[in-house]
């Protein structure tokens, strides 16, 4: 059922996008790069997580790029790129360490 998953959030993403906060928006958008990963459209969920992690760049938000990082090196490994996907987790662990984020921290050392 992955592409009425996607479906649906897309139109979560563009909700949170015109009445969301910065937060919410950027979790729906890594959302849908996360199923898209799930449905193995790994270009798909790059396109996504490039132009999420842009604007949480812009925003400066450690906890989101490197949760972003971190879905990133999964599309990256699912095309094949495993030296982005080894630089992309040791960025994400990096940011993940450096503000404490035990979630993320746990949901990177899976890898």
């Amino acid at each position: 059922e992955h592409d009425k998953a996607i479906e649906h959030q897309i139109k979560a993403m563009f909700l949170e996008e015109s009445s969301g906060d910065f937060d919410h928006y950027t979790n729906a958008s890594l959302e849908l790069g996360r199923i898209y990963l799930h449905a193995r459209q790994y270009d798909n969920a790059e396109k996504i997580l490039v132009r999420a992690l842009e604007k949480i760049r812009k925003a400066g938000d450690p906890y989101w790029e490197a949760k972003g990082n971190y879905y990133l090196a999964q599309a990256k490994r699912g095309q094949g790129d495993m030296q982005a996907a080894t630089t992309l987790l040791d960025s994400a662990r990096q940011l993940a360490e450096k503000i404490g984020a035990r979630d993320l921290i746990e949901l990177i050392s899976v890898q």
